[in-house]
Order: C-alpha cells, then structure tokens, then sequence
C-alpha cells in the first residue's frame, strides 16, 4: 500500500512538473513575441492556443472590446479577427462557427453552451481591454491552477495589446508630424513665390 500511495504521488509530482514546464515555455514564447513586435493577430492567437492546449480545453478566444479593437493597428499577415454581434473582436482557436445570418458576424463565445468554461479580465493601463476564454465539452470544471494560469495568459494579453497601442500612436504621431512638414514647405515655397 505504501508503495503505491508513493508511486502515485511522484506521478502527479512529475505530472505537475510538465506542466509548470509547458506553461514556462508559453510564457517565454509568448513574451519573446511581444517584444520582437511579432505582431498583435500572431501574439494574441499564440495566448489562445496555448490557453486551450495547455488547460485541456476544446476552445480558447481572446475577445477585445469594441474601444480597444479601434485603438489597434492589427500588423500581421495572418487571418482577420473576426468581429461579433457586440462590436467585440474575436480571435480564437477550435471555436466553431456560429455567425449571426442577417449580419455574418460572430456569436459571442460566452454566450454559447459550453459544459464547462472560464475567463478572465484583459486589464490595460486605461482598464479593461477584453477576456480571455477558454470551454471545455467534457464538462471537467477548471481547477483554480487553471484559473491561476488564465489570468497569467490574461496579463500577458494586456500588455501585448498595450504594446500595439503605443505603437499604434507612435506610427500615428509619425503620420501627423510628415503633414505637418509638409504643410510647412508648401507654406513657405507659396510665401517665396508671392514675394
């Protein structure tokens, strides 16, 4: 009896060190992307997948509130987020489609039925920029390791929307300081002419 009751716990002792493990490695991927300026679509679909892989979940989705969405500037190649009936935008992984027929838009993942699910708060600097969501068929709830680790995934979505904010008002200070030079040499080649 003894030794079973030993072999089981050093299962779940190497079980969770896997684990920890994998979520370090999704965290050092997941930063190496945000400060390379991976790009938002890529980065916050990274944080979506390794959401649902690493908590056993069958889906996963990062949802930007409407506000935050118009202050990105979405710099990447890869697929558009796609938008949802309440002006949200939604970028997910293994999420089935469910568009709304009269608009083509997204049916918000929180409103599907789901057995089990959880998310949290993507919080910015200028509060609260979206959730991040994951559901699971099989109805197994998520522990609070998993919450725990959500929230985690949740922060590191914050600042890499943060980032693509900040980059997004510097390339639009860039835009409106040429304008302005220009505007200038137009008004001072007019002013030489005149003269």
């Amino acid at each position: 009896g003894t030794e079973v009751t030993s072999a089981v716990r050093l299962a779940r002792d190497v079980e969770e060190l896997h684990r920890r493990r994998d979520e370090g490695h999704a965290f050092y991927a997941i930063l190496l992307d945000i400060s390379s300026h991976a790009g938002t679509l890529p980065t916050l679909t990274t944080i979506a997948r390794h959401c649902r892989d690493l908590l056993g979940s069958d889906a996963a989705a990062v949802v930007i509130n409407e506000a935050t969405a118009n202050s990105v500037r979405f710099d990447s190649d890869a697929d558009a987020p796609s938008p949802c009936l309440d002006g949200s935008t939604l970028y997910d992984v293994g999420l089935p489609d469910h568009d709304d027929e009269p608009t083509g838009r997204r049916a918000h993942p929180f409103d599907l039925p789901w057995q089990a699910s959880a998310r949290h708060d993507i919080v910015g600097s200028q509060g609260v920029l979206g959730s991040l969501w994951v559901g699971s068929e099989a109805g197994r709830p998520f522990s609070a390791r998993d919450r725990s680790f959500l929230g985690t995934m949740a922060n590191l979505a914050g600042i890499a929307v943060t980032s693509a904010q900040v980059r997004e008002q510097a390339r639009q200070q860039e835009v409106l300081d040429e304008r302005t030079r220009i505007a200038r040499e137009m008004h001072d080649s007019l002013a030489h002419h005149l003269h």
